[in-house]
């Protein structure tokens, strides 16, 4: 594939404004989506469990969300108690209060350093907040091309300073747009983000082989203590998890141990794992609208590439 057909094919995810429900469904649709969505959760849980820092943000979406939160605000003018607790406000379920204890988690984590002399105090991302956010970016976006091939674009070009600190800012920007915009939040993030170690425990039960479905269909083999041991989470807390699920109307506990997940929680992890997927190929697509000339190296110009979005339709 030539690169002019690539950029072609990525400037169709330069999207403006909120991501639709529709357009994450139209990505549930693709004939690779359960290829992707499998590949995107499993490398996500082999990441998180290699590295202290994303394993401990991974927990909940709460951590995840501060995290992100981070890395938008050092992009957008700087890290600082009061724009983080604004932040907290505009993503409607998190509450202002929480703002300190999430900087003080990330300080724990040595994700963010305070700089001296600053007022109000600003913080900065270390070098190892940085490198585990790379590579769990990079593992989505690989995800992604399974989708969408062009992004491969993007990924060969990673280890280029320029173009991975756009794309991170990007995916950042996008994901904290999408956490206060959206309109109601779905079920099963509002188990991932009110309890440790939900949004650990769920993915394992999507990654459960059953008949090539994702997430599966039918009753999955559960044990509280097998659970408890890899997700260093108490088991009470594996029950409460699972009893808020219930109660949410999203899986069933049967007599055995083994849980089954409704068809709207079936239905809701699939956006959730389309609407990821997109906001990684939208991120890509504006890394190459707004850096052409790292895309140009190879004999294709500005201009050509500014010709070929406008050949999808697409203002550059």
């Amino acid at each position: 594939m030539s690169i002019e057909s690539d950029i072609g094919r990525l400037a169709s995810w330069c999207i403006e404004g909120q991501l639709t429900e529709e357009r994450c469904a139209e990505v549930t649709a693709h004939p690779s989506f359960e290829r992707a969505a499998h590949f995107f959760v499993s490398n996500m849980m082999v990441t998180s469990q290699a590295d202290p820092g994303l394993r401990g943000v991974f927990q909940d979406a709460a951590h995840y969300i501060a995290a992100m939160m981070a890395l938008y605000l050092h992009a957008t003018g700087g890290i600082t108690l009061p724009r983080f607790k604004q932040a907290c406000t505009q993503v409607r379920t998190m509450s202002p209060g929480r703002a300190r204890a999430l900087l003080y988690y990330l300080r724990y984590l040595n994700w963010i350093v305070p700089v001296p002399g600053t007022r109000p105090q600003r913080y900065e991302p270390t070098a190892s907040f940085i490198a585990a956010w790379h590579r769990h970016l990079r593992v989505a976006l690989q995800a992604s091309a399974i989708i969408e091939p062009a992004a491969t674009l993007v990924l060969e070009r990673l280890d280029r300073p320029e173009v991975t600190e756009r794309y991170v800012q990007l995916v950042a920007m996008g994901d904290f747009a999408t956490a206060f915009s959206t309109p109601q939040t779905p079920a099963i993030l509002r188990i991932f983000q009110q309890r440790r170690g939900a949004t650990q425990i769920v993915m394992s039960l999507m990654l459960t082989a059953n008949d090539g479905n994702f997430p599966p269909v039918g009753a999955i083999p559960f044990s509280a203590a097998e659970v408890s041991r890899r997700f260093q989470v108490s088991r009470p807390q594996v029950r409460r998890v699972l009893m808020e699920a219930a109660r949410e109307g999203l899986l069933s506990r049967k007599a055995d141990g083994a849980v089954e997940f409704h068809e709207s929680a079936r239905r809701e992890l699939r956006l959730f794992c389309a609407g990821q997927i997109a906001r990684c190929l939208i991120a890509a697509a504006f890394t190459v609208r707004q850096l052409p000339h790292a895309f140009a190296q190879e004999a294709l110009a500005p201009a050509a590439i500014a010709a070929e979005a406008d050949r999808s339709g697409v203002t550059v």
